[in-house]
């Protein structure tokens, strides 16, 4: 009986033991999308290297007829290597396979959670919808009272003309004629006082009641003009804050659901290298069995090493299905459209006919669009704002030192970011400069994007979105389309 040289076989188990280690790096890390092609194809060739060589053992021994037979420590040695190899894939790499897909997978959770965070914030009591919905409860109190001082205006004033009219009709023609007697004139004077006493006291009060409401109605007409321009700025806020929450949640999923696709595809091919490995290391055992034994090796047993049906199931993992992405419902409507103006503004001013009897009335104010406004959170009643000091834009990066502290500036389209001190830290602030640059913002993007410049941006585009604010932290990259948007501080 041969003995297989313990050197051979201790670089066999030595090499067994190494060539685990190196194809369970494929794959280590949190994340399974930089996972390199060339990296599973290493370590199966590996895989195959290390079958290879105890093939080779037992056909060698096969073929020379000799009974070959393994050392204690040679025999420890190389099962100590497969059981750590086979530890590793059918619990270690297991539990991290299962791991990188349910991490990617909770990641997708996370954007709709995030939105779900988001509107239960707007939502929330004091939120912005709460603080829109009582400025508009506010707007449409005040306009009711309006039209009830309005109705009330044009009664009291009809009743005064009414009454005038009556005390014209009414006054004495004997004024108008001429007396030869004083006994006449006594008498039409005395119709005259009988006339006074008559009139003068309720024409008097009539007017002093037109005056009145008159007064309160234009008072009212003010408040509510107020009360209309806040709710308007509410919804905006309101809009601008709904609108944000699902961009950024759209860009969430678009960018977490392509990584969790590509994780289930690198992960997909992670186990098939594992199974690859799982196989070699039966075989290996098979071999180091049959050149063990103690009797001679035979084709047979040879062959049926070589052709060994190895179940891999054990290393099957679950892929979950990817979370659905969360439904949000955008405002429908916002002060510039008609719809909204038609869904939020009507029923009020419903004066009797005919409505030109009051020149100077006109009800509803015009609507100011949210795109020409300025918004500021939290919306509070003086939230309409004006623009800022100055806007200007320069192309010397020397000459933005020489702006005065709150001026807003645009740098050219591909330059860097602004500088960290002029970094604008608020969407608010961004549709402000925006406003105050003269930019058409009328198209509001706002998400998570490394590739293009941090915080404030414009960019030239009819067709598409042209206000962008990017959350990412930090500088983002210049892009040849974006126009940084910075204000100095």
């Amino acid at each position: 009986m041969v003995k297989i040289c313990r050197s051979m076989l201790l670089f066999s188990s030595a090499s067994a033991l190494e060539d685990a280690e190196a194809m369970l790096q494929v794959g280590k890390g949190p994340a399974l999308v930089q996972t390199a092609q060339t990296g599973r194809s290493s370590s199966s060739h590996q895989a195959f290297e290390m079958e290879y060589k105890f093939e080779k053992l037992a056909e060698d021994a096969v073929r020379s007829g000799d009974t070959p037979s393994l050392g204690a420590e040679a025999l420890e040695a190389v099962n100590a290597a497969l059981d750590v190899l086979e530890t590793q894939l059918s619990q270690e790499e297991k539990t991290a396979n299962e791991g990188d897909v349910s991490r990617a997978n909770d990641a997708v959770k996370q954007c709709n959670a995030h939105l779900d965070t988001a509107m239960t914030d707007i939502l929330a009591p004091g939120g912005f919808k709460q603080t829109m919905m009582e400025a508009k409860s506010t707007h449409s109190t005040c306009r009711s009272l309006e039209d009830e001082h309005r109705r009330k205006e044009k009664q009291d004033c009809d009743e005064k003309d009414r009454i005038a009219d009556q005390s014209h009709s009414e006054s004495p023609k004997c004024a108008c004629e001429g007396f030869d007697e004083a006994k006449k004139t006594l008498q039409c004077v005395r119709r005259a006082e009988e006339w006074g006493e008559k009139f003068y006291t309720q024409l008097d009060t009539q007017i002093k009641e037109c005056d009145a409401i008159a007064s309160t109605a234009a008072e009212t007409a003010t408040t509510c003009d107020a009360d209309q321009r806040r709710f308007e700025v509410a919804f905006c806020g309101y809009d601008v804050k709904v609108s944000a929450a699902c961009s950024a949640k759209e860009s969430c999923y678009e960018l977490q659901k392509k990584n969790f696709e590509q994780v289930v595809v690198d992960t997909k091919l992670k186990v098939a290298a594992e199974k690859i490995m799982w196989k070699s290391v039966k075989k290996v055992r098979c071999y180091i069995d049959l050149l063990d034994a103690t009797s001679q090796v035979s084709q047979e047993k040879y062959d049926t090493c070589k052709g060994l049906d190895i179940d891999t199931d054990l290393l099957n993992i679950d892929y979950p299905n990817l979370d659905p992405e969360g439904v949000c419902e955008l405002v429908a409507a916002r002060p510039g459209d008609e719809a909204w103006a038609v869904g939020d503004l009507s029923g009020y001013a419903s004066l009797p006919e005919p409505r030109d009897w009051l020149a100077d009335f006109h009800g509803v104010e015009s609507v100011t669009s949210c795109h020409l406004r300025t918004i500021v959170s939290p919306i509070k009643s003086e939230a309409i704002v004006t623009a800022e000091p100055e806007a200007i834009v320069i192309a010397d990066e020397n000459g933005y030192s020489a702006l005065a502290p709150g001026t807003s500036y645009q740098k050219p389209a591909g330059s860097d970011c602004c500088a960290e001190e002029d970094q604008i830290q608020s969407l608010e602030d961004c549709q402000a400069a925006h406003d105050a640059l003269g930019l058409r913002s009328d198209n509001v993007w706002t998400g998570l994007q490394p590739n293009i410049p941090g915080q404030c941006s414009w960019r030239d585009n009819s067709n598409g979105d042209n206000f962008h604010w990017n959350t990412f932290g930090g500088c983002g990259k210049a892009h040849p389309w974006f126009v940084p948007i910075c204000k100095r501080r």
